[in-house]
């Protein structure tokens, strides 16, 4: 899962940034407000958010959750706060059913070697897998 420091620190690897006094200038920001970031003081908001996974060039999927996680913080009422916490364990569990869908086909077509002589192949004999999304 992605933190507020791995976005900052995915922008700058992607974009060969050695500090974050040189981060703060590249986002046109105050060096400040990075270290607010960092230390958990503020949060950056969606649109900064949206910037930063774009400029570390992040997996929408773990912007998304980590975009749920803040919404859960920054809210003003314990309901609002579950709501949101809610949907962050939404978006993990969907992820982790990704990923595991994406490991058994992965061994469901390594699994599968057709005959080393063969000219043809015969898509009868192929294993078939049905993926059900839930």
């Amino acid at each position: 899962m992605k933190t507020v420091d791995g976005l900052l620190d995915a922008v700058k690897s992607r974009h060969g940034i050695s500090s974050d006094y040189k981060l703060a200038q590249f986002l046109k920001m105050t060096q400040h407000t990075i270290a607010n970031y960092r230390h958990g003081r503020s949060r950056p908001d969606d649109k900064t958010l949206a910037r930063l996974a774009e400029l570390g060039n992040i997996d929408p999927a773990e912007i998304d959750l980590l975009a749920a996680q803040l919404q859960a913080e920054r809210a003003t009422n314990e309901a609002a706060k579950q709501l949101w916490l809610r949907i962050a364990d939404r978006l993990q569990a969907g992820a982790t059913h990704l990923v595991m869908l994406i490991a058994v086909a992965i061994v469901s077509i390594a699994g599968y070697a057709p005959n080393a002589g063969a000219t043809a192949v015969n898509h009868s004999e192929l294993p078939c897998t049905k993926i059900y999304i839930v």
